[in-house]
């Protein structure tokens, strides 16, 4: 690389430069966007942005597959008279894992090893048709683009948005406005579907069966559980693992309750703005009055998702089934906001509304409920969904699935030379070794996000204080918790 740059003219080279959109047009030059806002007009755009090139995606081109294999390459350096190689490349095969090694010169040798990325076998099951995208987008802080990044996609999520630098808060009816710096926080707007997308292609093929309504699991300490689904199949599973939402049907044959409904929902959309693109920046701006708060972030320079969050009335019932009528309620629940808000929901792609009534379930259920039974334990909105207050109930999820990876992992190592009673008892331990580190974590954030909850609805001054000083005192503040590094597949957080 530093040969190739020595033969280019000076300044030819522009650092801290990541392309984000290109926008494409017979009538004029191409337009390159930046993440920090910049726009490059250029005669000619070459697109070698690597696999996950947003230039490729501008032409059309899907980003690649991921294989089943992954790859570790270090390169050592052997001092004094160097290694004794001599000029040859080596290779050591076995079952799963090639180890490798090429001398580069008298003292350096690049070392390689490719493995199976994938060492417990698994099935997804999807009761839709396709990989549901419900919600719209989602807002991920720090803590959530670690688990992204353990999981191996972040990187190839962060070229579909735009960071977030800043959150403004404006209560316009009392002429209020106040900018919150992010800070040290990585905070981007990730369409939903974008990080399904993602994360679906980034699994072995035939992983993911679709049409698979889970209606019940029989769980048996001495023998594999059985998955039922609505179509009468049953499953035997050596491990089962409900992430099936906050209506989950693996969380029922566990003992829990379905969450509570919120007093609040939230209607939440996407606009798209041509041209120039929107004018909110790198920012996140929440609009607030007495009865509700409306929000909007940009997921990149032309698509802004929004909301607003809004008490539930009976007949969002029926409203929540037909767009049309949800655009139309938004409009209605608008009305005394400033004009481009209005604009922005006229404005907005009418296939992508949707409104939901918020659901949580309590702390004290977490605290005092059993989270798993032998081979059967819950993961994200099944085990701890949580109001949006925090923008945290995805990250924590995320969390989840790596941390249950590595308990999973290290518990199956080894178990093809067991018995199948020897590997169950693995199993049940990896499970609460799971559950015992996850517990807390997600008590803390339900709470947290309870309390966040408080603040924002209407109620008495004086309990609105006493909810903030207990969460400044025990939760670092509304956002406390986004540092959280839940650690890699391999080894917990240090």
């Amino acid at each position: 690389m530093e040969t190739l740059a020595h033969a280019l003219p000076l300044d030819a080279i522009r650092f801290n430069c990541r392309a984000i959109d290109v926008q494409i047009s017979p009538n004029s030059f191409p337009i390159v966007h930046l993440d920090d806002g910049t726009t490059i007009y250029s005669k000619v755009v070459v697109g070698c942005d690597g696999v996950n090139s947003i230039v490729a995606e501008s032409l059309g081109v899907r980003a690649p597959s991921f294989d089943s294999m992954g790859r570790i390459r270090v390169v050592t350096t052997y001092p004094g008279k160097g290694h004794d190689f001599g000029n040859k490349s080596s290779r050591v095969t076995s079952t799963q894992i090639v180890l490798g090694r090429i001398p580069i010169n008298h003292n350096l040798v690049h070392w390689f090893i490719t493995y199976s990325r994938h060492g417990v076998k698994s099935l997804v099951l999807e009761r839709g048709e396709l990989l549901r995208s419900e919600g719209a987008a989602l807002a991920m802080w720090t803590n959530g683009w670690r688990a992204l990044d353990a999981l191996g996609v972040g990187e190839t999520l962060r070229h579909k948005s735009i960071p977030i630098h800043t959150v403004t808060d404006v209560c316009f009816e009392e002429g209020r406005q106040r900018s919150i710096p992010i800070g040290r926080d990585e905070v981007r707007c990730l369409k939903r579907s974008d990080l399904m997308e993602t994360l679906g292609e980034s699994l072995p093929p035939e992983t993911i069966r679709f049409n698979c309504k889970v209606v019940g699991v029989t769980i048996s300490p001495f023998s594999h559980s059985a998955v039922h689904l609505e179509n009468g199949t049953t499953i035997s599973a050596k491990v089962v693992l409900g992430c099936d939402g906050v209506n989950s049907a693996v969380a029922k044959s566990l003992g829990l309750r379905n969450p509570c409904f919120d007093s609040f929902a939230a209607i939440r959309g996407f606009t798209s703005y041509s041209g120039k693109g929107h004018c909110i920046g790198n920012q996140i701006i929440r609009l607030k009055n007495d009865r509700m708060v409306v929000g909007r972030l940009p997921v990149n320079h032309n698509l802004v998702h929004w909301f607003i969050s809004r008490a539930w009335v009976p007949q969002d019932c029926e409203i929540s089934k037909e767009p049309k009528l949800i655009k139309e309620a938004a409009l209605g629940a608008i009305s005394k906001f400033p004009d481009e808000i209005t604009e922005m929901v006229k404005s907005c792609d009418q296939s992508c509304l949707s409104l939901t009534q918020y659901r949580a379930r309590s702390p004290w259920e977490l605290l005092v409920r059993t989270l798993h039974k032998h081979s059967v334990t819950l993961a994200g909105d099944a085990m701890h969904a949580m109001g949006p207050y925090t923008g945290q109930g995805c990250a924590v999820g995320l969390e989840d699935s790596v941390v249950l990876g590595r308990c999973l992992g290290l518990a199956m190592r080894g178990c093809h030379e067991e018995s199948e009673d020897q590997t169950r008892v693995r199993i049940s331990m990896a499970l609460e070794r799971y559950v015992k580190e996850r517990k807390m974590r997600v008590i803390r954030m339900a709470s947290q996000t309870y309390l966040v909850g408080l603040l924002v609805k209407p109620s008495f001054s004086p309990l609105k204080l006493i909810v903030l000083v207990v969460l400044l005192l025990f939760f670092g503040g509304l956002q406390g918790g986004t540092q959280y590094d839940c650690g890699t597949l391999l080894s917990p957080k240090s």
